[in-house]
């Protein structure tokens, strides 16, 4: 294993003819480039080259799972400020769009409710084209992991896949994850 000078994304670190593309970069028109921050390491025995990041995770990428609390809804999206990223609390402050799936033959109806301004949810990067982070919530584990009633502020639990709040006996719709009701450790 050879370690190479620091590296920045964009940064050329080789042609995949000759080796292969590893962790932490990416490929474009023949070329293997960094994709994060970090020491580019050749790994001869795999003829393979990877990026070790200095700092792990310093912005959300594609495929990551980010936990955040929800700051707007729109009719066709919601804005999410991000708090964890797989799993460590972030230390910088991003802000993304949940892209809310269309519903097919839903003219005319009321379309569902997936999540609610204040709703903490869980939802897995999609697209970071341009710097702006795309996000889903489609998906089991995806969806709103903690919410509060919209009427009492209540902790709502989940009932048949249901929020219902215990104080007032409101019951509301939301895209909930499978494991809705988790606890967060900071």
């Amino acid at each position: 294993m050879e370690e190479k000078k620091l590296v920045v994304p964009g940064e050329k670190l080789g042609v995949i003819e000759e080796v292969y593309p590893g962790d932490s970069t990416y490929t474009s028109d023949g070329l293997i480039r960094a994709l994060r921050i970090g020491k580019a390491v050749y790994k001869k025995e795999e003829r393979e080259m990877t990026v070790v990041p200095t700092k792990i995770n310093l912005i959300p990428i594609e495929g990551d799972v980010v936990i955040g609390q929800i700051e707007a809804v729109q009719s066709n999206s919601m804005t999410m400020s991000i708090d964890y990223i797989n799993g460590e609390r972030s230390r910088k402050r991003f802000s993304g769009v949940i892209l809310i799936p269309r519903e097919q033959g839903q003219r005319g109806r009321q379309r569902k409710t997936h999540c609610k301004v204040g709703d903490i949810v869980r939802a897995s990067v999609i697209s970071t084209t341009n710097a702006m982070i795309q996000m889903t919530i489609q998906g089991s584990e995806y969806g709103v992991i903690h919410a509060e009633c919209s009427i009492c502020g209540g902790k709502a639990v989940m009932v048949a896949s249901k929020l219902n709040c215990p104080a007032c006996g409101n019951i509301e719709e939301r895209t909930l994850a499978e494991d809705y009701g988790v606890q967060i450790n900071s």
